[in-house]
């Protein structure tokens, strides 16, 4: 029986050991997600990125971060599609490019048989 434990746990920490167990500095994880420094503080402050604390030194955990990210990616696409088409109208005092193209001349009416 104890041989049986012995090779359970000698094969346990063979897996383990053959995983390594990625962690980011905070500065790290603002580089790879191009925000700020007090953004990535902000996210594990708000308990929406997992974090563990090493010495004084927070660190994110490599699966903690493709956790994050799923769900923002996921986030993203339900906002996209509650949004529906992204449609731009110009405001009332905006002119769009082809007005901006057309001359500024008054419209002439038109008559029959009158040659514009």
């Amino acid at each position: 029986m104890n041989t049986d434990l012995a090779s359970a746990i000698a094969d346990l920490m063979h897996q383990l050991q053959a995983e390594q167990v990625r962690g980011y500095r905070v500065e790290t994880v603002a580089g790879l997600l191009d925000v700020p420094y007090r953004t990535v503080m902000a996210l594990i402050h708000s308990g929406q990125l997992g974090h563990v604390m090493a010495g004084r030194y927070y660190l994110v955990p490599h699966a903690e971060l493709q956790r994050y990210l799923a769900g923002a990616a996921a986030a993203s696409r339900r906002n996209e599609a509650a949004r529906g088409p992204l449609l731009i109208t110009p405001g009332p005092q905006q002119k769009t490019r082809a007005d901006a193209l057309m001359p500024t001349c008054a419209p002439q009416e038109h008559r029959e048989g009158a040659l514009l």
